[in-house]
């Protein structure tokens, strides 16, 4: 399959164009070679390569920033894969678009379904909920999937964060009353590439399978790299964060389990594999 491949360079990104090299011919883009907040631009581009698929890896992920300038998540987060869905409907192409679970308010305590309503609490929830429903209004050919807590090969994510601090300090506070599923991209990526293979369309659900806060995973990253780093217990509130997180975004992969029949690995399985290629 020929495959355009936006935001080459991210984590995500960088997971899919390794996975499914082998597969398909990806082309990866970054927001050098197109910037998909601009209409005309990406219609050029995709109507020259005439892919068979893109793949929307790009994202604004300034949560917190994105409070006081909200400007730029609302142009890629939402207008950007409006742009993309209107030219993948042109020439006939599937969107494969990732999105998360802060289109959720968190105030639950049982998994987020896909049919479940949305109601996010963030500039950036409500920028990924926007981009999720034009892609719904712009193509029919789609799979959006939403993923939590992201952390891949070679990328800026919470456990090179904690490791960092970690060997510098011996000693982390991480919040303890936000719980979600800390997900490998390259999970994600395998999961992704079989529905777009077996033009699966819809909305997914696509994080690992089970469920922690943050200071639990942070105690699990010290625990699989055998160091010795104290984890103290802070709260949401203690860390004084612009943006409001939810309290509770576990995603329940009930569409993929339906469709594939298989189920994504745990979080900390996921986890002991990273730290092995890392």
């Amino acid at each position: 399959m020929k495959i355009v491949l936006t935001g080459a360079d991210g984590q995500l990104g960088r997971s899919c164009a390794r996975i499914w090299a082998d597969a398909h011919t990806i082309t990866p883009l970054d927001h050098h070679k197109l910037d998909i907040t601009d209409l005309e631009h990406v219609r050029a581009v995709i109507s020259s390569a005439r892919p068979e698929a893109v793949v929307n890896c790009a994202a604004w992920n300034a949560v917190d920033g994105s409070e006081s300038n909200p400007e730029p998540a609302w142009s890629i987060n939402a207008h950007g894969p409006r742009n993309l869905a209107i030219a993948c409907q042109e020439v006939g192409a599937t969107l494969v678009h990732f999105s998360t679970d802060y289109v959720f308010d968190g105030n639950t305590d049982r998994h987020y379904i896909e049919s479940d309503s949305v109601n996010p609490l963030s500039e950036y929830g409500r920028s990924k909920a926007a981009g999720e429903e034009a892609v719904k209004d712009h193509t029919d050919r789609f799979i959006t999937a939403r993923v939590a807590w992201l952390f891949g090969i070679g990328g800026r994510n919470f456990i090179e964060t904690m490791m960092r601090v970690g060997n510098e300090r011996g000693e982390v506070a991480v919040v303890n009353d936000q719980w979600g599923t800390p997900t490998f991209t390259d999970d994600v990526a395998i999961a992704a590439e079989k529905l777009l293979r077996q033009e699966f369309f819809g909305l997914f659900h696509l994080s690992s399978v089970g469920e922690t806060t943050w200071n639990g995973f942070a105690a699990a990253i010290f625990r699989e790299a055998q160091l010795d780093v104290k984890v103290s217990e802070t709260t949401t509130e203690g860390m004084n964060r612009p943006a409001p997180r939810p309290r509770y975004s576990v995603l329940d992969n009930t569409h993929l389990r339906a469709t594939l029949q298989k189920e994504m690995p745990t979080w900390e399985d996921a986890l002991a594999r990273y730290m092995s290629a890392r």
